[in-house]
């Protein structure tokens, strides 16, 4: 009976153990079910509502799509300045927003940097607020047709749109386009006002109609160098820097224009000729580097600016009856320029005809300020050499006793000139040995005449000050030397370097190949300027700083070599080609870029090539591979830190992959269970 019993209670756990396990599986079973479920249903969905994102607006996202959709009956998308619209967690994976037809008003900083968007499809707005798509680098379509007001950076480095119709619009505020590097056209039909920075760096626009165009500001074309034509029939100023860099411009109505301001053509090299009949005012630097600017009157100008057309070499002959003032550097390395006249001139500035090679006549009128006697440019007084104009054809020129002072520059360019003597009083400020020009107390070499035979020079001991283009365009000098107890300056291989020969100052002209050694620091401005040079080596192990112009006018360069662990810093342009045509310089170096762009001037370009070996050490050499094939620069790779995902869609990826785990962890945790009971049974 007692056994009976046991028995019967046996039957009884086995069988509640037997019904827990199945309990426990079945809820496992549903478990599992429910997770794939979840699994299978996560990627349909539905958009994720955000929230309100102005008065009576809300928004959504769908993951799926990528879209933003705003809807309601609200007429004004909030502003963001002060903080983060409701989509900041898509702002890198949105690719399309599509915004109600209720909406007119876009606010500011809405979609600010996002980075991943590439349309945006709106039918009413017609105000679009300041920075409200700035940075949204992958845009490529929006209709701004019936935008009548466009805020200051709205498009700001949107570098992938192409094309902008701004049928409506009146004016273009600051910074509107700046930096989008793909955009090619615009329609501003109806546009009066373009202010400053607007199209600034869109180096892809080719082509903009502004029939109705009145006013220009600061820096709006700067840097647009496929901009090739421009109609500013109606403009009467042009401001600073506006067409700055603008290299393919070769086409500018400029009919009504009075005012052209600093720098507001600079190093526009295709510019040809243009009609600045109404220009009253030309300020400074106007047209530097306008390397093909043929201008040949200027009938109204009342003035030229410092620089305003240095480094024009295609500039033949130039007529400004008005002109009372000519700046500082006015005509600076017109290499081309051959005749001048300014009758109604008053006043000229310091070295305004320097590197006018070609200059041969200036026509100052009845002038009461100056005077032009045997080829030379005096003042009334004759007591200013302004400019050396060739005299009367002789090799020799002997400078007046009336003169006291001498222009900077003077006699630069003129390589007919062989020798410089001094006469009468003129001895009180000046003096000449063997026709070279000095001070009175041979402390400053004043210029070397750049026609003089012979290749080597020696300067004296008692010199301690050099003028910076005393040497220039002197040709026939391949070598110069310092006399024994010179404090001041030293020579190595032929050319002038500081004392403790750190600092190179000026190579001959006649150089055409040259090494820097590891123990030279610095290279002055315009060391290298109008030398034959053609081959530049840096020793291994080098630092060197290349000052501005150091290489200026060096049309002959075409190959530098750097060896290992070379250490280069520059100034601004130190690489300076003046001739129309392009100039590409070959660098053998270890590391590739080494040349900042902000280093060679517009029109000279680097390849780089690689050593024959990585050996390297040991002193500099020319013998570098003159078949060496250039190799493309390549950038340098992205960082490789690993990146913690913080997007959304990437947070429901790893929400997927927990349901998985779940899964998994509900099938098997359920049989290890029944396992373990099953053999205490």
């Amino acid at each position: 009976m007692v056994r009976k019993r046991t028995e019967d209670g046996d039957k009884v756990t086995s069988s509640f153990r037997s019904n827990r396990v199945m309990t426990l599986m079945i809820a496992a079973a549903v478990i599992a079910v429910g997770c794939f479920i979840l699994i299978a249903t996560s990627d349909e969905a539905e958009a994720v509502d955000l929230g309100s994102c102005g008065t009576n607006l809300t928004c959504s996202y769908d993951a799926d799509t990528k879209t933003l959709t705003i809807s309601g009956s609200g007429t004004e998308i909030s502003n963001y300045s002060s903080s983060d619209p409701p989509w900041s967690g898509y702002k890198g994976t949105m690719e399309t927003v599509i915004i109600g037809d209720s909406v007119t008003t876009i606010g500011k900083k809405a979609f600010f940097e996002c980075t991943s968007l590439k349309t945006v499809e709106m039918n009413n707005v017609t105000s679009i607020r300041d920075y409200a798509f700035y940075g949204c680098s992958s845009l490529t379509t929006i209709d701004l047709s019936k935008a009548t007001s466009i805020g200051n950076y709205s498009f700001s480095r949107c570098t992938s749109l192409e094309n902008a119709d701004l049928s409506v619009a009146t004016q273009i505020n600051n910074g509107l386009f700046e930096g989008c590097t793909a955009l090619k056209e615009v329609q501003m039909p109806q546009v009066t006002h373009i202010y400053q920075w607007a199209f600034k760096k869109c180096s892809s626009l080719t082509d903009v109609y502004l029939p109705s165009l009145t006013n220009v500001g600061n820096d709006a074309f700067w840097g647009c160098s496929s901009l090739t034509y421009v109609n500013l029939s109606n403009v009467i100023s042009i401001g600073k820097n506006t067409f700055r860099e603008c290299s393919s411009l070769d086409g500018v109505d400029l009919s009504k224009v009075t005012l052209i301001d600093t720098n507001a053509f600079e190093k526009c090299s295709s510019l040809t000729n243009v009609d600045l009949s109404s220009v009253e005012t030309i300020n400074a630097s106007a047209f530097i580097g306008c390397k093909s600017l043929t201008v040949s009157n200027l009938p109204s100008a009342t003035g030229i600016g410092n620089y305003a057309f240095q480094e024009c070499s295609s500039l033949k002959s130039l007529s400004a009856p008005n002109a009372k003032t000519i700046g500082n550097n006015a005509f600076y390395e017109c290499s081309s320029l051959t005749e001048l006249s300014i009758p109604a001139v008053t006043s000229i500035g310091t070295k305004p005809f320097y590197g006018c090679a070609s200059l041969k006549s200036i026509d100052i009128g009845s002038s009461p300020n100056f005077m032009i006697e045997n080829g030379i440019l005096y003042n009334s007084a004759k007591t200013t050499l302004i400019r050396y104009l060739g005299g009367d054809g002789s090799t020799d020129f002997t400078v007046p006793s009336t003169v006291t002072t001498i222009n900077d520059g003077a006699f630069a360019g003129w390589n007919n000139l062989t020798s410089i003597i001094i006469d009468g009083s003129t001895l009180d400020h000046y003096c000449s040995v063997d026709g070279v020009l000095y001070n009175k107390s041979m402390t400053e070499l004043i210029h070397y005449p750049a026609g003089k035979t012979g290749e080597s020079f020696i300067i004296p001991e008692s010199v301690t000050t050099i003028n910076p283009q005393a040497f220039l365009d002197c040709e026939n000098l391949t070598s110069i030397e310092v006399e024994a107890g010179n404090t001041k300056f030293s020579s190595k291989y032929g050319c002038l370097f500081n004392f403790e020969g750190t600092k190179l100052i000026v190579c001959p002209a006649g150089i055409e190949s040259f090494t820097l050694e590891s123990d030279v620091k610095s290279v002055g401005s315009k060391a290298f300027s109008g030398t034959k040079l053609k081959k530049l080596s840096v020793s291994a192990n080098s630092v060197i700083h290349f000052e501005t112009d150091s290489f200026y006018d060096c049309d002959n360069l075409d190959k530098i070599t750097l060896h290992e662990n070379v250490d280069l810093s520059f100034g601004h342009q130190s690489i300076r080609h003046l001739q129309t045509d392009e100039k590409t310089i070959l660098v053998i170096a270890h590391i590739h870029d080494c040349i900042p762009q902000s280093a060679l001037s517009g029109n000279v370009k680097v390849a780089y090539g690689s050593h024959p070996s990585n050996s390297g050490g040991g002193s500099a050499s020319n013998s570098t591979d003159d078949n060496m094939e250039p190799v493309v620069p390549v950038n340098p790779s992205e960082p490789s830190n690993p990146i913690i995902p913080t997007d959304p869609e990437e947070l429901l990826k790893d929400q997927k992959f927990l349901l998985v785990v779940l899964l998994v962890a509900a099938i098997v945790a359920p049989v290890i269970m029944a396992s373990v009971m099953f053999r205490k049974v």
